[in-house]
């Protein structure tokens, strides 16, 4: 995994390398994301995370569902490294979803469950982990931002504190004041 993260990192390896064998190497790395050693587990993070970012609009929306419920799974990690590190590629996971005719409404269950998972973690007992999830929560805002404002909605009075919650809720306010309305396509 250092390898590829060597490759990626220093452009070595680019967008026409990477199309070809997309499904074989996001298998290889998500593997990879389960292994005991924590380092393994951190450069995982960091591989998908420039992976997500070469490949931005050219990963097939299924592909990017069958992802999420791994990633997410890390976000349970032992290691704060791991979840902080798993934090910033959500952040670029969430850039390579389509910004229109993405069907909603089709895709629902796989928005709210995305929604929900990170959700939990935005009460962390770790500020640090907190602060990042709010940013992985905001860059996926722009998939549905009503949907998360109305998940956000569901688990704010489970919360320790409002101020994560608050946050949010004024960025997606402010979001969905630009955006003017909702449609099931985006």
């Amino acid at each position: 995994m250092t390898c590829m993260w060597s490759l990626l990192k220093d452009g070595s390896v680019g967008v026409d390398v990477l199309v070809p064998i997309e499904n074989d190497l996001f298998d290889q790395v998500l593997s990879c994301l389960d292994d005991a050693n924590l380092s393994s587990r951190a450069v995982s993070c960091k591989v998908l995370q420039q992976i997500f970012t070469l490949l931005k609009r050219e990963i097939d929306v299924d592909q990017l569902h069958r992802l999420y419920v791994d990633l997410l799974k890390r976000m349970d990690d032992s290691s704060n490294d791991v979840r902080l590190a798993m934090t910033r590629t959500l952040v670029a996971y969430f850039e390579c979803f389509p910004s229109e005719n993405y069907n909603r409404t089709l895709y629902r269950a796989h928005v709210e469950a995305i929604y929900r998972g990170l959700l939990v973690h935005l009460d962390d007992s770790t500020t640090d982990i907190q602060e990042a999830v709010l940013d992985a929560l905001r860059a996926s805002a722009r998939i549905w931002p009503e949907k998360l404002k109305a998940e956000l909605a569901t688990v704010r009075h489970k919360h320790r504190s409002d101020e994560y919650c608050d946050s949010l809720a004024s960025y997606l306010d402010s979001l969905t004041s630009r955006t003017n309305g909702s449609s099931d396509l985006f």
